[in-house]
């Protein structure tokens, strides 16, 4: 019995240990400026003999952010994915932290500007009371989202809930005097939009003196 345990730590000492491989899936990967994906590291080959993790990341973090692991247990690999998202248009790398071995290419790219109109129009002045349907209009292509924002382009701190079924459309109830801000972002996989409106709300008409 003492010969035979000799010998497991002499195989041991021996061979070394050798680390896992990974390869990431894609191994390309093309992500747009703002947007996030997944990408899946897979088992490639390697011997492991106890538990073990591995880390991944982007070697540029400030072109695209990537993180994810995986923790293996004998010969058995799992994870559930890595995080990438798009940062600043160029490239990086995924890699294992561990080892720092490069596993994927990401390319981070702007997506394109798309036109899009305001109807009925861009600055409007209503009367106290009345109502009207505000539209952000895609001009040659199909906004598959549109999400409304009180303020000026670029300001998302106040959304807008959903005016009905139709998120291109937002129904504007003129309460009260004064000027309001919204503005529009409508987006598709080919590319995002956004449209501004200014509303003007004039105060009650007074009625003359004597009258």
């Amino acid at each position: 019995m003492m010969k035979r345990s000799l010998l497991i730590v002499l195989l041991f000492a021996i061979v070394p240990a050798v680390h896992a491989h990974w390869a990431v899936l894609p191994a390309n990967i093309n992500v747009a400026v703002g947007e996030t994906m997944k990408a899946y590291p897979v088992w490639d080959h390697g011997l492991v003999m106890y538990e073990d993790r591995d880390d991944f990341r982007s070697d540029n973090p400030a072109v695209a952010y990537a993180y994810g692991f995986v923790v293996k247990l004998g010969q058995t690999g799992g994870s559930n994915g890595i995080t990438v998202t798009g940062i600043t248009a160029g490239v990086a790398h995924i890699i294992n932290a561990t080892n720092h071995e490069t596993l994927a290419t990401i390319t981070v790219y702007e997506p394109p500007v798309l036109e899009a109109i305001a109807a009925p129009a861009a600055k409007l002045v209503l009367q106290l009371g009345q109502t009207i349907d505000l539209r952000a209009q895609p001009v040659g292509w199909e906004a598959s989202t549109c999400t409304w924002y009180r303020g000026r382009i670029g300001d998302t701190s106040l959304p807008m809930p959903p005016s009905g079924t139709n998120t291109l459309g937002f129904r504007f109830y003129a309460r009260e005097p004064g000027k309001t801000e919204l503005w529009a972002h409508l987006a598709s996989p080919s590319g995002s939009a956004t449209v501004q409106f200014e509303i003007e709300v004039l105060p009650p008409r007074r009625r003359a003196a004597g009258h």
